[in-house]
């Protein structure tokens, strides 16, 4: 099949977990047998149209202002879309859905292609946004030209014609992510602690990271030889590192941003993974865990025993004492006692690895979620 997958306003390559998404994605749909073509956001130095890989890269030059870059997109992206289906044969129009966006699809429909809409969050998340009424409209004018939608939770598709729609979740990639990656390059950059808790992702307020460091504090001071490992960057960190200070904790380590052919490896020198989210963040609290976080499908791929928050996608992709802990994150002697038992009983630390690494192969590989997305148009 020859496919268009459009995430205008995505950077490749880039840390977001947007831009982690869109790369395993199309680099697995090209594995799969398929031909990609990809527009998305160009970044200083980069080629306006190059192949790399085997996929051919179409980027855009977009202004950093989001009205700005919205009403750019909106009168021009169609047009771009156009042309593209003019010179190449597409079979699939495959967007990433964002605020007035999907042009992509009303184009790729009338040109004759089949189309999906990929989305990341309910529209009515947007519902304190002042053009909402008109966000909504728009969006659920482009639905009419999708012939399916691609969810990962329940409330995305509210609305939405069931029959379109495709339930499934985000992934990680076996190649990158799994045990036999080696942390012997990076050895020299750890200290020699026996036990490891390991974070990935953004320091955004809803990651709970400054309830985990006080967790982490409290069982810091009755175990020796602990390391907590914070691997990412955002607006909580300068707040995360005054706390650390404050509270004379000299093994918490801040990694900066790790290039993701590096992070199997400092997951793979950690003994635990940690995937907690805010229950009360005003968007999870009104819609429940929406979100397939692809940093618990890198953890599933590396064996790691995961604790994580026990709310929305987190609790269908992990099962209490069989593959993870979960634990109620605005709790701190909860994720305290999670870590604890993590710690002191070495059994359940290998059998939640075991069965992570198994459930992994069986339903989380980007082969397998995008083999589920493409079969669904046959």
């Amino acid at each position: 099949m020859n496919i268009l997958y459009i995430a205008e306003d995505i950077s490749l390559p880039g840390f977001h977990g947007g831009s982690t998404h869109t790369s395993e994605t199309i680099n697995s749909l090209v594995e799969l047998g398929h031909n990609v073509t990809i527009i998305c956001k160009k970044e200083p130095k980069q080629k306006d149209i190059e192949i790399i890989d085997k996929i051919k890269y179409i980027r855009l030059a977009l202004p950093k202002k989001s009205l700005q870059k919205n009403w750019i997109l909106f009168f021009n992206l169609g047009k771009i879309v156009s042309e593209i289906l003019k010179k190449e044969k597409i079979d699939l129009v495959w967007e990433r859905n964002r605020i007035f966006g999907n042009q992509g699809i009303i184009v790729g429909k009338k040109h004759g292609c089949k189309t999906l809409i990929e989305m990341h969050e309910p529209i009515n998340m947007f519902e304190t946004n002042k053009t909402f009424l008109l966000i909504k409209k728009w969006f659920f004018h482009t639905i009419k030209f999708a012939d399916k939608v691609y969810i990962q939770h329940k409330n995305e598709g509210k609305g939405i014609e069931a029959k379109k729609l495709i339930l499934s979740s985000n992934g990680a990639n076996p190649k990158k992510f799994n045990p036999k990656i080696s942390g012997a390059k990076i050895s020299k950059k750890l200290s020699k602690k026996k036990f490891r808790f390991f974070y990935s992702g953004s320091f955004q307020p809803w990651h709970c990271l400054d309830k985990t460091i006080l967790a982490f504090n409290k069982i810091n001071n009755t175990n020796k030889d602990l390391e907590f490992l914070l691997a990412g960057e955002g607006p909580q960190k300068d707040k995360l590192q005054k706390l650390v200070k404050s509270k004379k904790i000299n093994n918490v380590v801040f990694l900066g941003n790790i290039e993701k052919n590096k992070l199997a490896a400092y997951i793979n020198k950690s003994n635990a993974c940690l995937a907690l989210f805010d229950r009360e963040y005003p968007p999870i609290k009104k819609y429940d865990y929406f979100y397939s976080p692809v940093k618990v499908f890198e953890y599933l791929a590396c064996k790691k025993p995961i604790i994580a928050s026990n709310i929305g996608n987190l609790k269908k992709i992990l099962s209490n004492n069989i593959n993870g802990l979960l634990v109620n994150e605005q709790n701190v002697n909860e994720i305290s006692s999670a870590m604890q038992k993590l710690i002191n009983n070495n059994k359940l630390l290998l059998k939640l690895g075991e069965n992570n690494l198994k459930e992994f192969k069986s339903k989380y590989t980007w082969d397998k979620i995008n083999t589920k997305i493409i079969e669904a148009f046959k």
